[in-house]
């Protein structure tokens, strides 16, 4: 495929990105807004002059602020389905897939249970299981109102009808219990704001990247309080950060959590971590 003296290509010329997230950021435009494959168009398909002018909109407003082209966008991609985001909601990341992974090797396809989903965001998490657990119920819930509003907006756009999504900070309104508790939570300390990309820093929301207490105030809030919401399984499974596993593992078993595993991402960076609660 040919790409320097492409057009778009050369739009990112003021740029520090590396070619390959230069072509990665053009493919993604195309499909979600040009409707086509990148490659399809070197080989001759067209899109409209409305479409392309669109995509060299986004490319310039990406090279001239910084902003996550995702959020100029509107779309992000999530086990290969398209989901709105907007600056309420985290972008979502490919390493948070390993929670649908983890929740297949727990439940069957076919088996019917109930899942809570703390932090929803986008609702990517919760979507994902409705889509492949058909039987389950599912409930995603965040303490955004925009959140809430993004995931029973994305759970429409993509035919889910056994999710829903609730406004509550942690457990404050739920009266109900569930098999499986999963979370992608802020864990991003507030002492470590420097290390975050700036383009992050600057454009996705504060109130899903940091927490108190060196980033582990919704692990602590969670774990101690889960038991009162867990049922049949008790499976809890967390997202964590860099070398937070120990603490992590530490206030599981604290709070009579067992069967504790950890499981690493593309990076082999340990980055889901499982338990069952032990009555």
């Amino acid at each position: 495929m040919f790409w320097f003296g492409d057009e778009f290509y050369d739009l990112y010329s003021s740029t520090e990105l590396e070619k390959s997230e230069k072509i990665a950021e053009i493919e993604f435009l195309f499909e979600v807004v040009g409707g086509i494959k990148y490659k399809d168009y070197i080989l001759g398909k067209r899109i409209s002059d409305d479409k392309k002018e669109l995509i060299i909109s986004c490319i310039r407003e990406r090279t001239e602020t910084d902003r996550p082209v995702q959020q100029i966008a509107g779309k992000a991609f999530f086990a290969g389905e398209l989901f709105c985001v907007n600056e309420n909601t985290l972008i979502p990341r490919p390493e948070t897939e390993l929670i649908i992974k983890v929740l297949k090797d727990y439940f069957g396809k076919d088996e019917k249970f109930k899942m809570l989903d703390i932090g929803s965001g986008t609702g990517c998490i919760s979507i994902t299981a409705s889509k492949y657990f058909k039987n389950a119920y599912v409930l995603g819930i965040d303490n955004c109102q925009e959140c809430v509003d993004a995931g029973l907006k994305n759970a429409k756009l993509l035919n889910c009808r056994n999710v829903n999504f609730l406004l509550s900070d942690v457990f404050s309104d739920i009266n109900d219990e569930f098999d499986v508790i999963v979370s992608n939570p802020p864990y991003i300390s507030y002492s470590d704001k420097s290390q975050v990309q700036p383009n992050v820093f600057r454009y996705e929301p504060h109130n899903a990247l940091f927490a108190e207490n060196n980033g582990y105030y919704f692990y602590e809030k969670i774990i101690s309080q889960a038991h009162n919401y867990l049922c049949g399984k008790s499976i809890l499974i967390f997202e964590i950060g860099i070398n937070q596993e120990n603490r992590i593992f530490e206030l599981l078993k604290e709070n009579n959590f067992a069967q504790i595993r950890i499981i690493k991402d593309f990076n082999n960076i340990n980055r889901i971590i499982s338990s069952k609660y032990s009555y």
